[in-house]
């Protein structure tokens, strides 16, 4: 498939300044591995897929409820959306890697790469799974070679309403090609497009910066330029987004304009910032809050804290909100 996902991102979306918000955290996890999978490609040795995938349960994303997903034809081969492509309402688009993906086996017999989904429940928490397996790069094909794969997944938490990333097994052997001579892949959540670009639709927030350690930007079709990550998304790195609700995207402080050192922490974290914060949240990685309080100069105790990755949720007087995560040894 060769129409480009960032084209949209370019021409169809601006940014609402009450729209849904997004807290995102990257974490290193270990990749999910299951025995008990259902096949969404059932063999077919695919390119440009079109699937519709049901949903075990009730999803909200961008405020729209949803009991299944759709594997767009008109996409990259990994873009899910809300409602299938064609259709007369708008949809949001989850796009976890903007490459041109392929069943590796494209040019032979026999599949050798899946989609397929499966169900992970625990006494504290649900996950649907979408996972592509081993898929290859349609721009290494066209030039005969299959050195490149990687296998990532979407996975979908109930219990806490949020949406992560993660990135498996890789080899990103040709990467000029395969990120179209970029400095890597567009990741995204969009949460409206329309076949009119001339409808008010919502925002897009995308992933930007290093790889290994992205930030979160929101795009505005007025003022901004799409960015993409730079540099290959390492194996077993997840990328979280968790919703909240309670303040506005005007009201978002971002990532980069702190620093919490040191992490990985014992006892103390200290807060590097131009911004005064005043109380603190913190929530562990299934999004259960732990602890919270006011802030004492600068300084979050974390030694009650068991090890483990957090995140730290800072608050300004004013309602002004910043994510960030640490990691307590």
């Amino acid at each position: 498939m060769k129409t480009i996902l960032y084209t949209t991102i370019i021409f169809l979306i601006a940014i609402s300044s009450d729209a849904q918000y997004y807290d995102f955290v990257s974490l290193n996890v270990t990749y999910y591995e299951s025995d008990n999978w259902t096949s969404v490609s059932n063999g077919e040795i695919w390119d440009d897929p079109e699937y519709e995938i049901p949903l075990p349960w009730e999803f909200n994303f961008y405020g729209k409820t949803i009991d299944k997903i759709y594997i767009s034809e008109e996409g990259y081969g990994a873009e899910l959306s809300t409602q299938p492509y064609d259709s007369p309402e708008p949809y949001s688009y989850i796009t976890p890697f903007n490459a041109d993906i392929i069943d590796r086996g494209l040019n032979g017999t026999e599949a050798l790469s899946e989609i397929r989904y499966t169900t992970q429940v625990s006494a504290d928490n649900e996950l649907f799974i979408i996972e592509w397996w081993n898929v290859g790069f349609y721009n290494e094909l066209e030039y005969g070679i299959s050195e490149s794969f990687i296998s990532f997944q979407v996975i979908f938490n109930r219990n806490f309403n949020a949406i992560s990333f993660s990135y498996g097994p890789s080899n990103i052997a040709n990467p000029d090609l395969i990120y179209e001579e970029l400095s890597g892949v567009a990741v995204c959540m969009l949460q409206d497009i329309d076949e009119d670009p001339t409808t008010p639709i919502g925002e897009a927030i995308c992933l930007v910066g290093d790889a290994n350690n992205p930030s979160l930007k929101m795009f505005n079709i007025d003022q901004d330029d799409p960015e993409f990550l730079v540099g290959d998304i390492p194996e077993n790195k997840l990328y979280l987004f968790s919703v909240n609700d309670a303040v506005s995207t005007s009201d978002v402080i971002l990532a980069d304009e702190i620093n919490l050192f040191p992490s990985p922490a014992v006892n103390i974290v200290h807060i590097e910032s131009d911004i005064l914060f005043s109380n603190f949240r913190i929530t562990n990685s299934m999004g259960k809050l732990i602890h919270d309080d006011i802030i004492d100069a600068q300084r979050i105790d974390i030694s009650s804290l068991s090890s483990g990755i957090y995140f730290v949720e800072l608050f300004t007087e004013d309602g002004r909100k910043a994510c960030k995560s640490i990691i307590k040894e």
